[in-house]
């Protein structure tokens, strides 16, 4: 399995913004792994 997640991730508004949230909170809350979420511009 993997040793680390990197995920990159935009504010983003509305409907879109809650689910690309949501996605990232599962994947922190569930992953077996460190994950580490890094904010793009």
């Amino acid at each position: 399995g993997a040793e680390m997640l990197v995920i990159a991730t935009r504010r983003a508004g509305g409907l879109s913004g809650f689910f690309l949230g949501s996605v990232t909170q599962q994947l922190i809350r569930h992953s077996g792994c460190p994950v580490m979420v890094v904010r793009v511009e």
